[in-house]
């Protein structure tokens, strides 16, 4: 197969099988398109479809097949992102500065934490898991932060699909993370 039709073929099933799964599971309305498209990835990935079927998903999914997959994927949240940030109304944030500050710091630092002591619960529980040279503490502190991080554009679809991103508590969920996000950026470039 060529790189172009693999590409297409990828495509194809990023975008249309989610799709297709919620419009004949009798899911809509019931379950966000996100959260399909999540379970999807997830059993498109090597837990799933590599040990299915390994000769098609090295053909598909290996890392040279995904490279062009990946950048266009970056561009797509990159623009959902911003989109999404177009839905909030900067008004319910400035009468309420203080208690979303501290609302989003909670929000990445509490699963942050609790993702630091999962980190170590692994380690106790599989310590090959930790590759030659990373410390114990190092192992901790990324499982906390790929916990604590907030996905943002998934957030955006689940509101959207709910139709809250005009209201109050949508301007408040999009609010939180992105109030925390720009503490982080002021952080990063005063420091």
């Amino acid at each position: 197969m060529t790189p172009a039709l693999i590409f297409l073929v990828q495509a194809f099933v990023v975008v249309a099988l989610p799709v297709a799964l919620l419009r004949f599971s009798r899911l809509k309305g019931v379950v966000p398109l996100v959260v399909i498209q999540i379970v999807v990835g997830v059993a498109l990935g090597p837990s799933l479809f590599g040990r299915l079927a390994p000769e098609y998903d090295q053909l598909f999914f290996n890392h040279a097949a995904l490279a062009p997959l990946t950048g266009i994927g970056l561009v797509a949240v990159l623009v959902f992102g911003l989109i999404t940030g177009l839905h909030l109304d900067p008004e319910t944030f400035r009468r309420n500065g203080r208690a979303t500050s501290i609302v989003a710091a909670a929000s990445v630092a509490v699963p942050a934490a609790l993702g630091c002591v999962v980190g170590y619960w692994i380690l106790a529980r599989h310590p090959e898991e930790r590759a030659p040279g990373i410390r114990p503490v190092e192992f901790a502190a990324a499982v906390g932060i790929c916990i604590g991080v907030t996905a943002l554009p998934v957030l955006g679809a689940v509101l959207r699909e709910m139709d809250l991103l005009g209201r109050r508590i949508g301007h408040l969920a999009l609010g939180m993370p992105a109030s925390m996000m720009r503490c982080c950026g002021y952080f990063l470039v005063f420091c």
